[in-house]
């Protein structure tokens, strides 16, 4: 074989393998094109009946008493209206009680996470005797329902007075944060390296600065779940102020509304207002979802809560 003919035949190779990896990109790009394509159509349902009852809500809350509970039911409301609203605030308190659940959501929230990331701090960076023993004891009481914890807790909260006050749905906040959050927290402040602390103590830093100034910004992902969940769950508490508070106006927004129904008969009347008031609880979950959707959804693929 001449050297020209050498030459020809490693450009042909070249070129046959050129448009081989031409070809497979090709087909790459169709597959991964259809696997979007797909997943857009498989969603798209899902996503519908998803978000059809925050629809039926809100589109119900803005029709007129007479087209409430209409059969067949109007999918639009037309014309709109405002006056289920109106009804809600002229007859209830209920800003006072849209007001009451903002201190105990805020209140509590805060509590959680400050106290639970000083009891995961102990547990993931400190050494001391029994500490996976102590450890396991904090878990095992996820274990215990909340319904049996009602009766001695309204027993110690009475015997303090507390009764028909926010202590109760405020100060346990502040005592650990709840087994789940220190468990989160805890579990992530062990995959950040020990040799941080180590580098920090050597620098002359205390253990206090060591956990505010180093640990606890690397915790974003893992405080804004924790703070979510917390927010969310007191924002929608309902058992515990039922069974702590008496007096209507110290009453939460989740109690409060079930007041709207309470000695009544269920109507277009009441539905409407029940409506309004349900559109105006669920817009705090959507907005602190939405602000803090960057760190809480890195926070549960980082903490494995995703199930992956």
């Amino acid at each position: 074989m001449t050297t020209q003919q050498l030459e020809s035949f490693v450009a042909t190779e070249q070129s046959s393998s050129s448009l081989s990896a031409s070809s497979t990109s090709r087909r790459r790009a169709i597959r991964r094109r259809a696997y979007v394509l797909l997943t857009h159509v498989y969603m798209l349902p899902l996503a519908v009946v998803a978000t059809f009852p925050l629809y039926w809500l809100v589109s119900t809350s803005l029709k007129f008493r007479g087209n409430v509970l209409r059969f067949p039911p109007q999918w639009f409301p037309n014309p709109l209206t405002i006056e289920n609203y109106q009804r809600l605030f002229l007859t209830n308190p209920f800003e006072r009680w849209y007001l009451n659940s903002v201190i105990i959501a805020v209140g509590a929230t805060l509590g959680a996470v400050v106290s639970a990331i000083l009891v995961a701090y102990g547990f993931a960076r400190c050494r001391f005797v029994g500490r996976e023993f102590w450890f396991s004891l904090v878990l095992a009481t996820m274990m215990v329902p909340e319904s049996v914890l009602i009766i001695p807790r309204f027993i110690l909260m009475r015997a303090l007075g507390w009764i028909d006050t926010w202590i109760p749905l405020i100060l346990p906040a502040y005592l650990g944060g709840g087994a789940f959050n220190i468990f989160l927290l805890r579990q992530f402040m062990r995959t950040i390296p020990y040799e941080l602390d180590e580098a920090a103590k050597i620098d002359g830093a205390s253990g206090f600065v060591i956990l505010w100034q180093l640990l606890v910004p690397n915790l974003k992902p893992a405080v804004a779940v924790v703070a979510v969940f917390t927010a969310i769950g007191n924002w929608n508490s309902f058992m515990a102020p039922l069974v702590y508070i008496n007096t209507t106006e110290k009453l939460p927004v989740a109690v409060g509304i079930r007041m709207v129904l309470a000695g009544t008969q269920v109507g277009p009347q009441n539905t409407g207002a029940m409506m309004a008031g349900s559109t105006l609880i669920t817009l705090p979950v959507v907005l602190i979802f939405a602000a803090a959707q960057k760190y809480f959804m890195r926070g549960i693929v980082m903490t494995g809560l995703s199930g992956r």
